[in-house]
């Protein structure tokens, strides 16, 4: 059965509630996951809670039966919620010990620092330590195994697409590994294979021009200078690899088609006088905005070049909009309604977004974008559901199966008796498949 969990808890509740529920759904068999999916909810949410206090109760009980017996006496003592906190201190007191002589065994801190960790009694900054102290041992590991490989298979693993590269354990670079998001390659990849290709060979040589610094995020830019010769190197061998093997999946991508002269075609071109006038920050932020924040900027920093010149020379389009608009609210009540009666406004409300005018109650609710559009025959409509639309027929009628088993031979007749009622169905679907039409049941 589909993870049908996405969308729980709500997008409000904290990440821990999100994986406490995921888990208990795993957990589930695929009947009971269908039986929990059914429940309302509350009673979805309630079920989850019991389960997971039933499950931390038995590690709890668990935990408890592994210590000693007077810090046990002294802990079933306590009340439920200092009993939960002494316990947690505990066992947080205990990763940190196993996380030190790990690291210490592997000669990632001396003596001095172990007993320095170990002398920590805070369990957030036990639980801090034990952090830095597994992050530093996840690269030694990993680097000691990158290390004894061949350095062809090396070379291959370090420039792995991202994910695949973590899953290797190739992390001995961490600036490296922050640069992994760095391009905006996916926005890039709607201008067609040469253009990433064009892009690819300027970030090795390392002379972008402007047009070229649009594709990059500002902190990713100065990121990317800071990195040395071999730096580079690896990265843009890793974005080759990316892009060749999307290539070989998907097929070189053509440049879209060119659309004619418009506002925000392909960004806004500031005159160079201008562009020189704002200050580095403001450079690279303009290099990275969309059209539409560049159009708002410009209009912002630099008004009399917008009103006179614009973007493009060409006023866009839903300035023009608003003004007609703006225009119509001065002219007389009579000749505006007479103008507003005309289908042209329907349009014009559209591309202006949601105006007063209320929502036909017959549409119900609006729908959220990735919702399945209703079917017919989804389920037998309830108190408080939308009326039917004009023109909606409802869900097929279901086949009158008394009606063809009266048309059976007699022996079909005796052997369809016969059948449990779940099997009846496809036995007459089997005999008479032309009164099944698809979308029937």
């Amino acid at each position: 059965m589909p993870h049908v969990v996405a969308q729980r808890p709500d997008p409000f509740e904290s990440d821990h509630r999100l994986r406490e529920w995921n888990e208990v759904v795993d957990g589930m068999s695929p009947t009971e996951r269908l039986a929990f999916l059914n429940l309302s909810r509350p009673e979805q949410d309630r079920t989850v809670g019991r389960l997971v206090d039933a499950r931390r109760e038995k590690d709890e009980a668990a935990f408890l039966l592994s210590l000693k017996d007077t810090v046990r006496t002294e802990i079933e003592a306590l009340s439920p919620g200092k009993r939960r906190a002494r316990i947690l201190e505990l066992r947080v007191g205990q990763k940190l010990e196993r996380a030190v002589v790990d690291a210490w065994e592997l000669g990632i801190i001396d003596d001095d620092s172990a007993a320095d960790a170990l002398d920590l009694s805070a369990p957030a900054e036990q639980a801090e330590r034990i952090l830095e102290l597994q992050k530093a041992m996840f690269i030694r590991i990993h680097d000691e195994h990158l290390r004894r490989l061949p350095p062809r298979l090396r070379d291959d693993i370090m420039s792995l697409p991202p994910r695949r590269f973590f899953r290797h354990g190739a992390v001995n670079d961490v600036r490296i590994r922050h640069h992994f998001a760095m391009p905006a390659v996916n926005s890039l990849r709607r201008q067609g294979s040469d253009a990433i290709e064009k892009l690819l060979d300027a970030l090795s040589k390392g002379n972008l021009d402007l047009e070229q610094k649009r594709w990059f995020r500002p902190s990713g830019l100065t990121e990317f200078e800071k990195l040395d010769a071999d730096g580079r190197r690896r990265f843009v061998a890793q974005l080759r690899r990316t892009h060749f093997f999307r290539e070989l999946k998907y097929g070189r991508r053509e440049p879209p088609r060119d659309r004619g002269p418009g506002p925000y075609r392909d960004g806004i071109e500031l005159p160079p006088e201008l562009f020189d006038r704002l200050d580095p920050r403001e450079q690279k932020a303009w290099l990275s905005m969309p059209p539409s924040a560049q159009d708002a900027f410009a209009r912002r920093r630099f008004p009399l070049w917008w009103q006179n010149e614009g973007p493009d020379g060409v006023r866009p389009r839903e300035h023009t909009l608003r003004a007609f608009i703006d225009g119509l609210e001065k002219l007389p009540k009579a000749e505006r309604k007479q103008l507003l009666d005309r289908p042209l406004v329907d349009g014009i409300r559209r591309v202006l977004g949601p105006t007063s005018r209320p929502r036909d109650p017959r549409l119900g609710p609006r729908r959220r974008p990735g919702d399945r559009p209703p079917r017919p025959g989804d389920r037998p409509p309830r108190p408080g559901d939308r009326p039917p639309l004009p023109g909606d027929r409802g869900p097929p009628p279901r086949v009158d199966l008394r009606r063809l088993a009266d048309r059976l031979s007699p022996e079909d007749r005796a052997r369809f008796d016969r059948l449990p009622e779940r099997a009846r169905r496809p036995f007459l679907r089997k005999r008479f498949p032309e009164e099944f039409p698809p979308g029937r049941r």
